[in-house]
C-alpha cells in the first residue's frame, strides 16, 4: 500500500511540474523532507523505536505529502484535472508512457545489475576480504549517491526549463540552458574528482570512522571516481 502511495504522490508531483506549478511541486517535496527529518528525530532520539522508528517516519511523511498532493491537485486551480471518467486503460497512452520511461528503466536496472554484479564478484574471488570489500563498495555508493545529488537536482530543473521553452518555440534557450547545465555540473563534477581521487578520506569519514574500512574504500574512490567528472555530460 505505501508503495501505492509512494507511486501516486509522484506522478501527482510531476503533473504540477508539467503545469508549470513549480511552487505546489515544491511545497510537496519540502513537507515530505521537512517532515522525514523532524518525525526521524522524534521517534530515534525522544521515543528510542530505532529502525522501526526511522520507517515509520518515512511512512507518516509519505502520507502527508501525498495528502497535500492531492489536496492542491483537487483544488480546481490545476490545468491537469483527475476526472472519472478519464480513468480508463488506453493502450496507446500505455504504449507512449513505457517507451518514454523504458531509457530509464534500463539505467536504473543497468545501475542495480551492476552493483549485483561486483557483490558477487567479491564474493567469489575476494576470500577473506569479501567482508571489508563489500562494506566498502556500500560506502563508496552512499558517497557516490551524496553527490550525485546536486546533478539530479539540476537534471529535474533542466527538464522543466527545457520542455517549457521548447514548446514554447524558444530554442536557443533550450540549447542555453543545456550548455549552462554541463558546464556547471561538470565543473562540479571535476572539482569531486579530483578531491575523491586525491584525498577521499574527507567524505569516507562522515560516514565512518574504521581506519581499516576508509583505507580500503579509499583504494576503490581513487579508481571509481576517474570516470565521475563525464556524469554531467552523459
Amino acid at each position: 500500500m505505501i508503495s501505492t502511495i509512494s507511486f501516486a504522490s509522484g506522478t501527482l508531483t510531476e503533473s504540477f511540474r508539467a503545469a508549470g506549478k513549480a511552487q505546489d511541486m515544491m511545497k510537496v517535496m519540502l513537507l515530505g523532507s521537512l517532515l522525514n527529518v523532524c518525525l526521524d528525530a522524534l521517534f530515534i532520539f525522544v521515543f528510542k523505536l530505532g529502525v522501526a522508528g526511522a520507517a515509520w517516519a518515512t511512512v507518516l511523511a509519505m502520507v502527508c505529502s501525498f495528502s497535500l498532493a492531492v489536496r492542491l491537485q483537487m483544488d480546481g486551480s490545476d490545468r491537469l484535472q483527475l476526472l472519472r471518467e478519464q480513468c480508463h486503460f488506453d493502450v496507446n497512452i500505455h504504449k507512449q508512457v513505457v517507451s518514454l520511461g523504458f531509457p530509464i528503466f534500463l539505467s536504473h536496472s543497468g545501475f542495480a545489475i551492476t552493483i549485483a554484479l561486483i557483490i558477487f564478484s567479491i564474493n567469489q574471488y575476494a576470500g577473506e576480504d569479501a567482508s571489508l570489500l563489500i562494506s566498502a563498495h556500500g560506502l563508496i555508493i552512499r558517497s557516490f549517491m551524496l553527490l550525485f545529488l546536486p546533478l539530479l537536482g539540476m537534471t529535474i530543473a533542466l527538464q522543466t526549463l527545457a520542455a517549457f521553452n521548447f514548446g514554447a518555440g524558444q530554442l536557443k534557450r533550450v540549447k542555453q540552458s543545456l550548455f549552462t547545465a554541463m558546464l556547471i555540473g561538470t565543473m562540479w563534477t571535476s572539482l569531486v574528482s579530483l578531491l575523491l581521487i586525491f584525498k577521499p578520506q574527507w567524505l569516507l569519514q562522515l560516514f565512518s570512522d574504521e581506519m581499516l574500512l576508509i583505507n580500503a574504500a579509499s583504494n576503490i574512490s581513487s579508481i571509481i571516481f576517474i570516470g565521475f567528472i563525464t556524469v554531467a555530460a552523459a
